[in-house]
């Protein structure tokens, strides 16, 4: 037989096997979406890609209008606009799931996927919220499918795309482009809103805002000509104006001292002025920081270090100082002698590996534990659980390999199932194991407040005992355990007077 012709039978079959889900009425109107299979487990109700809002560009959103015809939430839409994403005003729509990723502004969705069951008994809800440092990432990607979640760990997995970068946080001070109870418990991983990263002041917005103006030939002292000038450039000028944002210390991220954030994260954690009556997990992997000073080891500014190949103890000090000089540390010096004491100069991925400490334990690690030591504090009522990956995947994913160790987002891949979709190809079987682990711990925390076991090991509260001053968190790997003192001597001794100073 033809090849052709058999490779149309096969598109062809492949279209007419789709099963739609049941048609569910929402406020905005009817949405209609599809059977997905969930490989050896069974199938899951898909409804991808609902719109719930739109918006101008620099705009505040409004919500969804409502429509007629049935909404076919059968597959893709589109990507937020960010660098690593074709910009496109088409989704190449087909209901096997066969598509390529594009980005548009027009990108307010959410998907859902719900367990099939005859039960009319709720269910506990799952809302994920994407990272990717306000500049990349996207519900539609493979990583962030939730059936295998939905359908194992019986729960409602929702998943939500936001703009992101200059377009989802420019900040001018002005209503011409203004900062942008429902939940009961609480996920963190590997982030805090007191991260110097998870937000910043509005005159630091201000120079961002300023400083993209400049490169876009928009400047003017009538900021609603700037903005009118920034609505006139194209997407992809637009995120080429802010992809030195790393290197320049300019952040298009929120905004406090605004309606969205009224005052700073790390005042709100001091003064409890926040809703905090929740139950709180919260982590973070064994090596959090090595994806993100992949950039720094190759900066035209420092010496060329080939990826860190070519490393010496005094080039890795001064990599270090420069990187804490763009975070605004009072004395960059003294963080580079911290974290290179008692290195060898020989050995090249320890070196690496010192860089990728300074970022991630300042960034990512210290303020996620502060974050929930501060949390049981405020409500010592509430249940609060915490968790290290220890275990990387054989498989390199998330841009990770090597040196690089068990990186930022390696809990996404376990918790998302990707391990279990992948079994025997990508994944071994000891790892889609522990995608199972993941799934069923974070569903039992969502419904009822306790992850349960894991493995055979007692999940432990992380809250302080009398006598313990350190947090306790389960490391999760081939051998999960109860530890107590990881975070105490760098966290707690070394960064905490210099963040809450």
């Amino acid at each position: 037989m033809d090849s052709r012709i058999l490779i149309l039978f096969m598109i062809i079959g492949s279209v007419l096997a789709v099963e739609y889900a049941p048609t569910v009425q929402l406020k905005n109107g009817k949405v209609r979406g599809i059977v997905q299979e969930v490989v050896d487990v069974g199938n899951i109700y898909s409804y991808q890609g609902i719109r719930y809002g739109r918006a101008e560009r620099f705009a505040k959103p409004k919500p969804a209008e409502s429509w007629n015809d049935v909404y076919d939430a059968t597959g893709y839409k589109f990507a937020c606009p960010q660098r690593w994403i074709e910009v496109s005003d088409k989704v190449v729509h087909n209901v096997t799931q066969l598509q390529t990723l594009v980005a548009n502004e027009d990108c307010l969705f959410v998907n859902v996927w719900r367990p099939i069951t005859a039960s009319k008994e709720p269910r506990a809800v799952m809302a994920w919220i994407h990272g990717g440092s306000f500049t990349q990432g996207t519900i539609f990607s493979e990583y962030y499918d939730g059936r295998f979640i939905s359908s194992l760990g019986d729960v409602i997995v929702v998943t939500i795309n936001y703009r992101l970068d200059a377009f989802g946080f420019l900040y001018t001070g002005t209503e011409d482009a203004p900062g942008n109870g429902l939940f009961r418990r609480a996920i963190m991983q590997s982030g805090a809103p007191n991260s110097y990263l998870g937000s910043q002041n509005a005159k630091t917005s201000l120079e961002a805002y300023k400083s993209l103006a400049i490169r876009l030939k928009c400047s003017n002292e009538d900021t609603k000509k700037v903005v009118q000038c920034l609505r006139t450039k194209s997407v992809k000028e637009v995120l080429t104006a802010t992809a030195d944002s790393l290197v320049n210390a300019e952040n298009f991220i929120p905004v406090y001292g605004d309606e969205l954030l009224p005052v700073s994260p790390v005042e709100a954690l001091k003064t409890g002025k926040f809703h905090h009556d929740i139950d709180l997990m919260y982590g973070t992997t064994k090596n959090e920081g090595s994806m993100f000073v992949v950039q720094l080891l190759n900066l035209p500014q420092l010496d060329p270090t080939k990826d860190g190949k070519d490393l010496t103890v005094d080039l890795t000090k001064k990599i270090i100082s420069f990187m804490m000089s763009l975070f605004h540390d009072p004395n960059p010096d003294e963080v580079a002698d911290y974290y290179t004491k008692n290195l060898n100069e020989s050995d090249k991925d320890e070196l690496r590996r010192a860089v990728s400490y300074v970022f991630g334990d300042y960034h990512l690690v210290c303020p996620t534990m502060f974050y929930g030591e501060h949390f049981m504090k405020l409500a010592p009522q509430n249940n609060y659980y915490s968790y290290r990956l220890m275990k990387a995947t054989k498989t390199p994913v998330m841009f990770c390999h090597g040196w690089m160790g068990v990186c930022h987002g390696e809990d996404v891949v376990f918790f998302f199932g990707l391990p279990l979709r992948l079994k025997g190809t990508a994944f071994t079987d000891d790892e889609a194991e522990l995608a199972l682990d993941f799934i069923h711990t974070w569903s039992n925390f969502a419904k009822t407040g306790h992850p349960g076991k894991l493995r055979n090991i007692e999940w432990k509260s992380a809250r302080k005992d009398d006598n313990d001053e350190a947090t306790r968190f389960i490391e999760i790997g081939e051998n999960p355990k109860m530890v107590s003192d990881y975070y105490k001597t760098t966290c707690d001794a070394f960064w905490k007077p210099r963040m809450f100073n």
